[in-house]
């Protein structure tokens, strides 16, 4: 049996749901208009198809052709590893973006600039959890956090920041950006 060629039954108004909200993040913004990023989360038990619905995205992103899609998967067995599926979908999209580079899609190299701007005095606080970062934003070594401040708390929130920030710079470039976690 091929289950895959059957597609999504029952789900018109998920999917409708969702490439309307990728319509209205892939629009460009105007004096009328202001673009609003959106969130969308989808929740249910085991089995009923959410990664499936996720994966229309991909499919209505490439449709568009604007925008990229990631994943990552939080795995029950890295469970001692902290943001294992956050760290995947970025580094996925860090690998492509030095892919791009590499071809020398201006885009791409757009967004590492970008990313080297916005981001250079912070990003060694994301490397550990995003290795490919620390090679597009040129660092070449793994340079280790400053020692002035040791406090957990004070690290955990300018780790926080920096992903913020990072976030944004990458929205700013792929849009939409869509995270299947």
């Amino acid at each position: 049996l091929n289950y895959e060629a059957i597609g999504l039954v029952g789900r018109e108004q998920e999917v409708a749901t969702l490439r309307s909200c990728l319509d209205r993040a892939a629009q460009t913004p105007s004096e009328e208009k202001r673009i609003t990023k959106e969130l969308v989360l989808i929740q249910g038990y085991s089995g009923v198809g959410k990664t499936k619905l996720a994966m229309t995205a991909k499919t209505y992103v490439d449709e568009i052709g604007n925008g990229t899609v990631v994943h990552g998967k939080f795995d029950q067995n890295s469970h001692e590893e902290p943001y294992s599926g956050i760290s995947a979908a970025f580094e996925e999209l860090c690998v492509t973006i030095l892919d791009g580079i590499e071809k020398d899609d201006k885009g791409h190299v757009s967004v590492r600039e970008s990313i080297v701007e916005e981001l250079k005095p912070t990003v060694e606080l994301l490397q550990w959890l995003i290795p490919s970062l620390s090679e597009l934003a040129s660092l070449g070594s793994n340079a280790s956090p400053d020692d002035n401040d040791h406090a957990y708390g004070a690290e955990f929130e300018r780790l926080k920041y920096a992903f913020r920030v990072l976030t944004r710079v990458l929205c700013s470039h792929f849009s939409p950006l869509v995270l299947i976690l």
